[in-house]
């Protein structure tokens, strides 16, 4: 299902080796109106975001051993 901006997305985790996963993100905008004439700007925002979002993401999966709980939060 699309959110109010259009976007529609999806996450596919790919074993890939013995410690290691492939990530592939894919996001679909399909905006109308006024919006519409902001879509390119939308587009190079967003994927910078989630560039951003997707390094922060790796840095935490390597920064904990394999096995080891994430820390429970209070």
């Amino acid at each position: 299902t699309r959110n109010a901006l259009g976007m529609d997305g999806s996450i596919r985790l790919t074993a890939s080796g013995v410690n290691a996963t492939k990530v592939d993100y894919h996001v679909e905008i399909l905006t109308r109106g006024l919006l519409r004439v902001l879509e390119p700007l939308l587009r190079s925002e967003m994927s910078r975001s989630e560039a951003g979002e997707l390094d922060r993401l790796k840095a935490q999966l390597e920064t904990r051993p394999v096995g080891e709980p994430e820390p429970i939060r209070t």
